[in-house]
Order: structure tokens, then C-alpha cells, then sequence
């Protein structure tokens, strides 16, 4: 985000139970290996787990990457607060996906 000062929140919900979730800043970087139970209820690399992702107070938006990828949000605010998104997921068996949020 182009603002140094937005947070935004990703989840990794499984079960109603347990999730992992983390408040960040633009430029910060979690991980929780794909084998963490507390990230990922099956433990394998290539099960596909939903992000979602909140910006402040805007509607939460899901994006798909496997346990054992890993996923880079880009984007940007303008000048009528509209948030601008793109997830990159690299999947641990090479692939890449690409996801637009506007």
C-alpha cells in the first residue's frame, strides 16, 4: 500500500476453532509453515487455504494460495479511498496465480 501508515489484517481461517491471523504493515512479512497446525489443519503443502485480507475498515477480500506457497499483496489507495489489490500465490509446485481485487 502506498500509505505508510495502513494496517491490514490476514487470516487463515480452518475451522471455527483456529486460525492464524496477523496485523501488518506495507513492507512486513509472516510466515507459518505449511506443517504448523495452528496454519494449516491437514499439514500438507498443497492444500488450498483462503486469506483473507482487510484494509481499516473496508469489506474483507479472499485470496486462494496453498499452505506451502506464498502469497504477495500489492496495491493502492486513490484519492476516493477506492483500494486497488493484486495477490500473487506461489504454489510450491511451481505455479503461479494471480488474483485482482478493485
Amino acid at each position: 500500500m502506498d500509505e505508510g501508515s495502513e494496517e491490514f489484517k490476514i487470516s487463515k481461517p480452518y475451522s471455527f476453532v483456529s486460525y492464524f491471523k496477523k496485523t501488518m504493515r506495507p513492507g512486513d512479512v509472516e510466515c507459518c509453515h505449511f506443517s504448523n497446525k495452528d496454519c494449516n489443519q491437514s499439514g500438507d503443502a498443497e492444500s488450498l487455504l483462503d486469506f483473507r485480507v482487510t484494509f481499516g475498515n473496508t469489506p474483507e477480500i479472499s485470496f486462494p494460495c496453498s499452505a506451502g506457497g506464498g502469497l504477495v499483496i500489492t496495491g493502492s489507495r486513490n484519492e476516493s479511498s477506492t483500494i486497488n489489490l493484486e495477490a500473487t500465490c506461489n504454489h510450491p509446485d511451481g505455479t503461479v496465480s494471480i488474483h485482482l481485487a478493485i
